[in-house]
């Protein structure tokens, strides 16, 4: 067998995750920085959600503060609500999905790079269907490739780490591989 090939695909290869580390410590960088953004600049955070009865067309209203959209919980609406907070270097889109008779929730944090496209979820569900909480945290490249996934599972009660049962039901978020995806963005996009 030829050596050169070989060693050339495995020099490849390295380069290759070489790529995808570095593109995760630039991800991890401007998470940091969006993170601090908001921290910084909570009262600038636009809230919108779907104020539809479950099973309704979308209606998606924006409230001057979290208490006002509270307000408008019917009990069978609010199951999807966007908390966001675009800057020069990204944009913040936290999410929060649930069901109508809210036996679960999933809390998702969508960070963007400037160009609008995602560069890393941060994935929280929380069901009473198992009793679980599936963390997971995803990276993506500016192609939507995603370079790295992280999982872990906790009991809902003790937060423990612990493995699924047969109960659980993993219920997927949405990708939104591009900010202009994300439903709401006619609303954001200015």
């Amino acid at each position: 067998m030829n050596r050169i090939p070989l060693i050339s695909l495995l020099f490849l290869l390295i380069m290759a995750a070489n790529v995808s580390a570095d593109q995760v410590t630039e991800t991890d960088k401007l998470v940091k920085s969006l993170n601090n953004h908001v921290q910084n600049n909570k009262s600038a955070v636009r809230i919108i959600a779907n104020v539809a009865d479950d099973g309704k067309p979308d209606d998606w209203r924006e409230f001057e503060n979290d208490e006002k959209r509270a307000e408008s919980d019917s009990g069978y609406n609010l199951n999807d609500n966007f908390f966001i907070l675009k800057t020069e270097i990204g944009t913040y889109l936290y999410a929060l999905f649930q069901s109508p008779s809210r036996d679960w929730a999933q809390y998702v944090t969508y960070f963007f790079r400037a160009d609008g496209s995602l560069t890393k979820m941060e994935t929280q569900l929380r069901t009473f269907i198992g009793q679980v909480i599936a963390i997971r945290n995803r990276w993506f490249s500016t192609d939507g490739t995603q370079l790295k996934i992280e999982r872990e599972f906790l009991d809902l009660t003790t937060e423990e780490p612990t493995e699924t049962n047969d109960e659980f039901y993993d219920i997927k978020e949405p990708v939104y591989i591009r900010i202009s995806q994300v439903p709401i963005y006619e609303m954001i996009r200015e």
